[in-house]
């Protein structure tokens, strides 16, 4: 259903023809025209109260939308003193890098298009990882005697043989 975007007047139905007001009707019309006027001036400070208001909620959302940026990171820095990986003793994690191939690279190709080139490399990578998660769970395993003692040496080699193959 079309809304009615046109004001009610008494000289509605002739707006649109070559009309010429009489002169009884002229100081209707011009009453007509200062009522709308004072209308549109209320009209006018009301937007421009709901203009204030629009900028006083934008500033205010960005302002919560911030302390919640605050809150997601405090959030996660939070859930990283949880992580497994902080009951690894330093020593014990210092041994899993030692061994590390310093040159170990891993497929990392973006929108290159070549899908056979990118199979050829992750194959390796994949096997390269799959060595390290093997160490990552034989420490892990070891972990509640890892707690207590440093690594000896037989623990050390067990896991650079891992890692050499």
């Amino acid at each position: 259903m079309a809304e009615n975007t046109q004001i009610d007047s008494p000289f509605s139905h002739r707006f649109t023809t070559n009309y010429v007001a009489s002169p009884e009707e002229v100081p209707l019309i011009e009453q007509i025209i200062q009522d709308h006027k004072a209308i549109i001036h209320d009209l006018r400070d009301e937007v421009e109260e709901l203009d204030g208001a629009i900028a006083e909620l934008v500033r205010r959302k960005k302002e919560v939308e911030s302390w919640e940026c605050r809150y997601h990171t405090s959030v996660a820095h939070h859930a990283g003193l949880l992580a497994p990986a902080r009951l690894i003793p330093p020593e014990i994690l210092s041994v899993i890098f030692r061994l590390l191939p310093h040159n170990l690279e891993f497929a990392k190709t973006e929108g290159s298009g070549d899908s056979a080139r990118n199979r050829d490399l992750e194959a390796p990578c994949k096997q390269e990882l799959d060595k390290y998660l093997t160490v990552w769970h034989a420490v892990r395993g070891a972990r509640e005697s890892a707690l207590t003692d440093l690594p000896d040496e037989h623990t050390c080699e067990k896991i650079g043989e891992v890692l050499q193959h």
